[in-house]
């Protein structure tokens, strides 16, 4: 078995975990997927504002079975980002 480089595509990817905390209300939590040139361009600790493609996959309790629940994972594609804040949510201390 031989490994042609030519012919083979690669890209960057990336899962960011989002935490959204609404005044007085419960965390909620979302999964962003990062592709590409997009994969830099978010550090932990960041505020940011998210544009991207909501999208739901149904959840298969047993993979080997047809049938699906009326459950469904959710997550984001993310198409752009803007930070929010140039303060990050902790400052790291130098030294």
């Amino acid at each position: 078995m031989t490994f042609l480089f030519d012919f083979c595509n690669s890209s960057y990817y990336l899962n960011v975990f989002l935490e959204d905390t609404p005044v007085g209300e419960t965390p909620y939590m979302a999964t962003l997927f990062a592709h590409g040139e997009m994969v830099n361009r978010v550090q932990p600790g960041d505020r940011i504002s998210v544009t991207g493609i909501y999208r739901a996959a149904p959840f298969r309790l047993n993979p080997r079975m047809r049938t699906v629940r009326a459950v469904y994972k959710t997550h984001i594609d993310v198409v752009h980002y803007r930070k929010v804040d140039t303060k990050r949510l902790r400052e790291d201390n130098e030294g």
